[in-house]
């Protein structure tokens, strides 16, 4: 009996080892299922980062080059934009012009970097922004979109010379949102309601003024604000007005030719808003191709706001894989989120350059087709000019 218990025993053991042999090769197979789909899984990921950088280092080296372009070109771009918004508000389209030729040229002798063909609304403006601009009232020509950018952009508040009103209608449109207030100087109580605009942030538009500019405006244009007791203010009618940051102050004049004392145009920018026949006829050729051929300008609008959307996703997008590159640690290739941000950049990537393209296509079409509507803004120009 015991030599048979001793033989049992040593069965029950042998299968106790070839169950314990067996659980190990089972646990050594899933292990190895694990390290295979891994694999798999990274060699998926491995695929879509080496596809989404080989689109992505094309679009990132244009992107490089560009900026690198511009970073060459910074210091004359950036010296002649300051100097166009401080000094060339007041003068017409040809005379802007010809200035920023002399000027390109003055830093090129200097040897100071400058784009040859530097212009303000290349380097200042946001596609976005100016068709914004445009449905508010303010015309599509490039001399008013200059106008457009001296106006927000100058860091004195803005005098506009309008005669024709264009300016005025643009910043009613602007600020009707804003619960913006119109005033004139004809007005007793108009610096108490610029005294609460102050306050409570909203902006001001006042309109018509002469050649001479009401003294108590002083503190206002020259933007006298200090800090007393931790907050903002500003000393206006013999007392200290909380200052709002949101606050804005307007100033229109309808008046032709006006002749402004220096000290106007130390307190102000003054941007002339009048239109010349050349200037009328552009922003007329844009209205006329708008009513005859209202398809074309209504796409032109879409693409834009389009590749505005499409291009801040791309921004956004880049900001967020730079980022996750920088925290990843590991193994990139376990990183899903980050695979996954960067397929969506080549898909976006990919959206906006089929956009550009059609873009192009559209603008192409629409500057054929106003130039055959030319000589309709050239008739009517005159006429406006002769009535």
């Amino acid at each position: 009996l015991d030599a048979k218990m001793a033989a049992l025993k040593e069965v029950q053991d042998k299968v106790k080892g070839l169950e314990q042999t067996y659980a190990k090769n089972i646990k050594n197979l899933n292990d190895l299922k694990k390290k295979i789909a891994l694999f798999e899984a990274r060699l998926v990921r491995a695929g879509k980062l080496t596809g989404g950088l080989s689109s992505e280092a094309t679009r990132w080296r244009s992107t490089a080059a560009k900026l690198e372009k511009d970073m060459t070109n910074l210091t004359g771009n950036v010296l002649l934009g300051a100097g166009f918004i401080s000094y060339l508000g007041p003068f017409t389209a040809p005379f802007r012009a010809s200035i920023s030729k002399q000027w390109i040229e003055s830093c090129m002798r200097k040897n100071i970097p400058v784009d040859p063909r530097f212009s303000l609304v290349g380097v200042l403006t946001d596609p976005l922004v100016v068709r914004q601009w445009n449905i508010e009232g303010l015309p599509a020509d490039n001399y008013s979109t200059e106008n457009g950018l001296i106006t927000s952009s100058g860091g004195r508040w803005p005098l506009m010379i309008d005669p024709q009103g264009q300016a005025n209608r643009w910043t009613k449109n602007r600020g009707a949102k804003m619960k913006l207030q119109v005033v004139k100087q004809s007005n007793p109580k108009y610096l108490n309601i610029l005294q609460n605009a102050i306050s409570l942030g909203t902006p001001v538009l006042m309109e018509n003024v002469e050649e001479q500019l009401d003294a108590a405006l002083d503190p206002v244009l020259k933007k006298q604000v200090f800090k007393s007791k931790g907050q903002l203010v500003l000393r206006f009618m013999d007392q200290d007005v909380p200052y709002n940051n949101k606050f804005r102050f307007y100033i229109t004049t309808k008046l032709p030719n006006p002749h402004y004392m220096p000290e106007v145009f130390i307190k102000t920018t003054i941007v002339n808003f009048t239109v010349t026949p050349k200037g009328l006829e552009d922003q007329l050729l844009v209205e006329v191709c708008k009513i005859e051929r209202a398809d074309l300008e209504e796409k032109n609008d879409e693409l834009i706001v389009q590749i505005s959307s499409d291009q801040q996703k791309l921004a956004d997008i880049e900001k967020q894989i730079l980022k996750m590159l920088s925290e990843a640690k590991g193994n990139i290739l376990d990183n899903e989120k980050l695979i996954n941000t960067l397929a969506q950049s080549k898909v976006t990537s990919t959206a906006v350059k089929e956009r550009v393209r059609e873009a192009e296509k559209v603008v192409a079409t629409i500057n054929v087709t106003r130039e055959k509507y030319r000589i309709v803004a050239t008739r009517a120009s005159i006429l406006y000019f002769i009535i």
